[in-house]
This record gives structure tokens, C-alpha cells and sequence, in this order.
């Protein structure tokens, strides 16, 4: 009991303990949730089943025509190579043709392409399945196609072109499909980069047992 006229000083209180974080810290803000959105991946998954078909359409052209098919466009070829300061004739054109069939320049790319077509269709399915794998899929068919311009330079490269603007033109096309495999490799990550997207993909098999 504290006697009458008693006055408590500061050293009555004992240690006042301050707390480790200070008084200073600033109030946590609560996460706000991302809201998903589907369209990203349907839409991605939607690209690159239309360059799947693309690349069927190739494929089959090179399987099933090849060197047929650019012989019927012969005589416009070396007009048109002729015109930019070449010297073909149209046997030329056709000779040179034959010799990349003769090597399995068309057999060897319809092949590749058919495998890229099919990656491509799958993940683009499974993207538009909000299916996670589809990134990886879509992926390695855009791999394929870049794959598939490569080993499309080598084999020209074993050729003897009868005009050197008859082989850039060939190679210019094989440039092309670089930049359309590497497109198509990048292309699936959009769903990852974008985080409305991210969270509109359904979590794969392995996380689903891991929350569970």
C-alpha cells in the first residue's frame, strides 16, 4: 500500500523493456489477389495450333510433293532470280531441285515438320486447357521448327547451287523459320510472364498432391 503524500519516481518502474521491432514499423498491407485471366492462354494456345497447321501444310508439301512442286515453279524461279541480276535457265532451276531431293532435303524437313506440327497442336490443346505442361510442349515445337531451318541450311550448304542467288533465296527462306521457331519458343511464356495469366493456369499434377 502507497503511505499518503508518497511521490513514485522514475526508478519504482523497474526496466522497461522496448520491443525488438520498434515503434516505428510500418503496417503490413494485406496481399491483394490477382484475378486470372483465361484469354491469355486460350489465346496462345490458339497461335500455336494455327502455326501447328501451318507447319502440317509444309509437311505434307514436302513429304508428298517436294521437288515436284518446285519444279512446276521452275520458269518463274529463274525469271524471277534472273530479273535480280542472275543467270539460270530453267533446267537449271530444276537440276538443282532434283540434286536437294536426291540428298533427302524435302524427306528429311516434311519430317521434322510433322513432329513440330503435332508438339505444336498438343500444346496448344493443352493450353487452352489451362494445363501448365502445355508451356513446355509448345516449347519444344517451337524448338523443332528452329531445328528444322537448321538442319535445312546444312543440307543446302552440301549443294552446289548453279547461281549463288538461287541458294540466298533457299537460305533466306530457312532464316525465315529460325525466327518463326524461336517466335514459337517464346510464345508459350506469355502466360508466365503475365501474372493474370500465370494464375489462370491449373496447377499441375505434382502441386496438386503437394497442397493435398
Amino acid at each position: 500500500r502507497i503511505p499518503p503524500g508518497y511521490q513514485m519516481s522514475v526508478d519504482d518502474l523497474g526496466p522497461v523493456r522496448m520491443p525488438e521491432s520498434g515503434f516505428d514499423t510500418a503496417p503490413s498491407m494485406p496481399a491483394i489477389p490477382i484475378k486470372p485471366n483465361p484469354a491469355i492462354p486460350v489465346v496462345v494456345g490458339l497461335l500455336l495450333m494455327l502455326g501447328g497447321l501451318m507447319l502440317g501444310l509444309s509437311a505434307y508439301s514436302n513429304l508428298f510433293g517436294g521437288s515436284e512442286a518446285a519444279e512446276t515453279q521452275a520458269a518463274e524461279t529463274a525469271e524471277s532470280i534472273n530479273s535480280a541480276g542472275g543467270d539460270l535457265s530453267e533446267q537449271d532451276v530444276i537440276d538443282y531441285f532434283e540434286a536437294l531431293d536426291a540428298a533427302g532435303y524435302y524427306t528429311t524437313l516434311g519430317i521434322i515438320e510433322s513432329l513440330a506440327c503435332v508438339t505444336l497442336l498438343c500444346g496448344g490443346v493443352m493450353l487452352l486447357r489451362r494445363m501448365r505442361i502445355g508451356i513446355r510442349v509448345g516449347i519444344a515445337g517451337g524448338a523443332l521448327v528452329a531445328v528444322d531451318a537448321i538442319v535445312g541450311l546444312v543440307l543446302l550448304n552440301g549443294i552446289e547451287p548453279p547461281d549463288p542467288f538461287l541458294a540466298i533465296s533457299m537460305k533466306i527462306l530457312s532464316a525465315v523459320y529460325v525466327v518463326c521457331g524461336l517466335l514459337c519458343m517464346a510464345l508459350p511464356l506469355m502466360p508466365l510472364l503475365i501474372s493474370s495469366g500465370r494464375a489462370a493456369l491449373l496447377p499441375s499434377t505434382i502441386e496438386k498432391r503437394v497442397n493435398d
